[in-house]
């Protein structure tokens, strides 16, 4: 073999290895970006249920405030 044939193999090999680490960085870029989709949803589910919480929370203490300051008019 010459010189030009062994970098030509030489760059075929380097190219396919290239090609591989490709396909292996987009197949865990997939499934990361799967991933982050299920933890969206439970941050989404989360936050709604801490609006509810602050929600009753608030309704709570108006109510409570509400009857103490009925009681202190008096």
């Amino acid at each position: 073999m010459n010189k030009t044939e062994d970098h030509r193999d030489f760059v075929t090999t380097s190219l396919v290895k290239v090609a591989t680490d490709i396909e292996h960085i987009k197949a865990t870029g997939d499934k990361v970006e799967k991933h982050l989709d299920a933890l969206n949803g439970r941050v989404r589910k989360n936050e709604n249920t801490i609006s509810w919480i602050k929600g009753k929370g608030i309704t709570f203490t108006f109510v409570i405030s509400s009857i103490i300051g009925f009681f202190m008019k008096e």
